[in-house]
């Protein structure tokens, strides 16, 4: 008993930390309470002012907890922020959740640095309450070296001398290259009028967005990619018609974005119901996880992947007039 109180004491608020990894350089700190772990990962115990360091912040959780990770501004630190990146929650095996978070950070002058400590939070979903636990990472010292030697001596350039000012010219010099110059562009200008009024251009009839896109999730069907095991193919055509017509449809520019960035940009979106952005929401995590963390759906699941879809496009299409023309064609090239 006398021994494991002596433990309980000296544990780490009940968290247990691990050894640094074997594998990786730089320095790993690793505190765990219940079924919630975060690891922090520094990729080097030392660099120079010219380099940069990476950090990650992981936490893993058992799935119905909701994961807060830490929030920062543009530092950390003394450390300047020069990118951070949040991909979506990975699903690993045994049904645990890992939330990550990366960033690269530069630093300013050469000397002791310190990532301080952090508190991550880990809120039960199920519990009335809202019952949270949360976990303070222990800090890391970093060592910034000068890319100078000691014995180096600055070396300072003579200053140039002032260059002289140029010699003004005469006005009727501005005149002459002015005249040089438009005659052509009037001339130009006169030309293509001409040519348009010769030959109108004709109107093009626009296609709606909802029949390119019911067309590529036709031509998606029927290639039969699910049932061959072709999960990861099947999900990035249908995530891409799907962003593709929100593109077409809202204007938005949804495939170039990142899932959270979409995500973000749909909270604030005009023409679309609460009802239709938490299924939007839904959609792409769950295509999110069958892309990038190798999750394999049941035949039910792709089903309703794909009711959602055809779902959210059948109440969001325009109805369109018989005949309206249009000076514009939607975009349908990537679906």
């Amino acid at each position: 008993m006398v021994l494991l109180l002596a433990l309980c004491i000296c544990g780490c608020n009940g968290t247990a930390e691990r050894e640094p990894r074997k594998t990786d350089a730089g320095i790993t700190k690793t505190c765990r309470k219940g079924p919630a772990e975060v690891q922090v990962w520094a990729s080097a115990e030392a660099i120079s002012t010219a380099d940069q360091l990476t950090l990650e912040v992981e936490a893993t959780t058992d799935e119905g907890f909701e994961v807060k990770l830490p929030e920062f501004g543009e530092t950390i630190g003394r450390f300047h922020i020069k990118r951070q990146s949040r991909p979506q929650p990975e699903l690993l095996k045994g049904g645990r959740l890992r939330y990550l978070a990366v960033y690269q950070l530069t630093p300013f002058l050469p000397g002791e640095y310190k990532i301080p400590s952090m508190t991550v939070r880990f809120t039960e979903s199920g519990s009335p309450a809202g019952r949270t636990r949360a976990i303070e990472t222990k800090s890391m010292s970093i060592r910034v070296d000068s890319v100078l030697s000691e014995d180096a001596e600055p070396q300072i350039k003579a200053i140039m001398p002032p260059e002289p000012l140029p010699e003004t010219l005469s006005p009727w010099w501005f005149v002459g290259m002015a005249a040089v110059l438009l005659i052509p562009l009037v001339g130009f200008i006169g030309w293509r009028r001409f040519r348009r009024r010769r030959n109108a251009p004709q109107a093009i009839i626009l296609r709606p967005a909802h029949e390119i896109a019911e067309e590529a999730l036709q031509r998606l069907l029927s290639e039969n990619l699910v049932a061959s095991g072709q999960f990861k193919a099947f999900y990035h055509r249908l995530s891409a018609i799907l962003r593709h017509y929100i593109e077409n449809r809202f204007g938005l520019r949804a495939p170039e974005q990142t899932t959270e960035e979409f995500l973000n940009a749909m909270r604030t979106a005009d023409g679309l119901t609460p009802a239709q952005k938490q299924l939007l929401k839904r959609f792409m995590i769950h295509c999110d996880q069958v892309k990038f963390a190798g999750y394999q759906p049941a035949p039910d699941e792709v089903q309703k992947m794909i009711d959602a879809a055809t779902r959210f496009i059948a109440e969001t299409r325009i109805q369109q007039e018989p005949g309206s023309r249009h000076n514009s064609e939607a975009r349908s090239d990537a679906v």
